[in-house]
């Protein structure tokens, strides 16, 4: 567990945030804008963001799916 996390730019591309806070031991870093506080960024909110990314491309497969089969696939 890390004491001291360094805060992250809320701009920063996310798989660089991730190499940081794995490379620090942080579970959460704190996001700035401008040399402000903006935010929190913890393992649990990107582990959020990879499971809501995952629902919409699967939702957009399977739309697609429906749109070329002419099939109707149920829910």
């Amino acid at each position: 567990m890390c004491r001291e996390c360094h805060p992250v730019n809320a701009s920063d591309v996310l798989t660089r945030t991730m190499e940081k806070m794995r490379s620090n031991q942080c579970a959460t870093v704190p996001l700035i804008s401008d040399g402000q506080i903006v935010g929190l960024l913890t393992l649990e909110n990107i582990g959020e963001l990879i499971m809501v990314n995952a629902v919409v491309r699967w939702n957009r497969a399977a739309g697609q799916l429906r749109r070329t089969s002419g099939s109707t696939l149920q829910k």
